[in-house]
């Protein structure tokens, strides 16, 4: 295929996405192609069974236009999602929609043992009957660290101990399929944008708070990764100067401060319980050292979110947490602080909105990594372009 027709198809392939389902007449609108140019691409992917067509509606003169939308069970991806104990992976189809789901336990963080899991992970969401005969177009694995997503290696994780592994090659050669390996906040945002809270949005942050605190953040439609893919690390940011200390070795970094496993510190201290639930059970019940603990976390985050919505003239901020951690007491702080210090928050439209975390959103986000790429590549496969 040469690289013209399939710039029109990739061009129409992501108008379709992002507005489905839509007419022809739209599509040369929102793409500026030529009405043929529209109509010999959406043919085209008709014919392959890409795109199908959805219904009508009429125009502004009454006439019916076919819509069109994407066939979600053209081809299936894959997203594997790698935490300190354990890889989840769910199968989706082109739209995320969670077809299959598996997970398995890690004793070792050495990149064989993962690489093994991994392979074991996909054949046994592929060989169910139900999908041997369908296409792959990919394999997204999002973990938590520095990424090079170009050359898929990771070049550092605290979490694995890892620097400078050069692991998406090898887990290519281990699947046989395409790998596109990205930070697990990067990955979440894509993932967002695509399927989930950001759907309309162009520049907008993910904020994850579960183990550390993170953030993916997509500037004008696109991911930004900065120069070394080390952005969206507001964790450490230092919120209280010479306070707590930090894992990273600073004091007063927001994770320090606020990330559930510096809450669980001062709960276990305080002997208000050795679980988040716990922790929660004891604000519910009255008991007021717990409330201050999340009151002031929340305080702290959405001091760091509105820095962050300074900085990059937000539409939208998303907060990925575990739905104990975003309890009344933490989000009533958190949203008095975004307020109290955003001059944009009022009168903008800027959007705080909460997403409460589970097993699957990490792996679907990096299914999104894929489902992105052969979309990006006019509806082909890597393997086969």
């Amino acid at each position: 295929m040469s690289t013209e027709p399939r710039t029109a198809l990739t061009t129409v392939l992501q108008a379709i996405r992002e507005t489905n389902p839509v007419s022809r007449a739209t599509l040369t609108r929102l793409t500026g192609l030529s009405a043929s140019v529209v109509s010999t691409s959406t043919k085209l992917l008709l014919e392959r069974g890409l795109l199908q067509e959805h219904g009508t509606h009429q125009d502004s003169l009454g006439r019916p236009q076919v819509l069109l939308r994407i066939n979600p069970g053209y081809a299936l991806a894959v997203g594997m999602a790698l935490s300190w104990s354990g890889l989840h992976a769910v199968l989706t189809d082109l739209e995320g929609n969670v077809l299959a789901r598996d997970t398995v336990q890690l004793t070792s963080n050495q990149p064989e043992q993962i690489i093994s899991s991994c392979a074991s992970l996909l054949g046994s969401l592929r060989n169910q009957r139900r999908f041997r005969n369908k296409e792959v177009v990919g394999v997204g694995l999002a973990l938590p660290g520095w990424i090079d997503n170009a050359t898929g290696t990771c070049l550092k994780s605290t979490v694995h101990g890892w620097q400078g592994v050069q692991f998406g090659a090898r887990l290519e050669d281990a699947l046989d399929l395409p790998v596109f390996m990205e930070n697990d906040a990067n990955a979440l945002a894509v993932g967002e944008k695509w399927f989930g809270l950001a759907r309309g949005f162009d520049n907008y942050a993910v904020v994850t708070l579960v183990g550390g605190i993170g953030a993916g953040i997509y500037t004008g439609n696109q991911l930004y990764r900065g120069s070394r893919g080390a952005t969206g690390e507001i964790g450490h940011v230092s919120i209280v100067p010479g306070g707590a200390l930090c894992t990273c070795g600073k004091r007063g970094c927001l994770e320090a401060l606020a990330s559930i496993p510096a809450l669980l510190q001062q709960s276990h201290r305080l002997g208000l319980g050795e679980t988040l639930d716990e922790l929660v059970h004891a604000a519910e019940t009255g008991q007021r050292e717990a409330q201050i603990l999340f009151s002031e976390a929340g305080r702290y985050v959405g001091h760091a979110l509105s820095m962050l919505t300074h900085l990059l003239d937000l539409q939208a901020v998303i907060v990925t947490a575990p739905v104990a951690y975003l309890n009344h007491y933490l989000r009533s702080a958190l949203e008095h602080s975004y307020a109290e210090n955003s001059v944009l928050f009022a009168d903008t439209g800027l959007q705080l909105l909460y997403q409460e975390e589970d097993s699957d959103i990490w792996a679907m986000g990096a299914a999104s990594l894929a489902i992105q790429s052969f979309f990006e590549r006019g509806g082909v496969s890597a393997q086969a372009s």
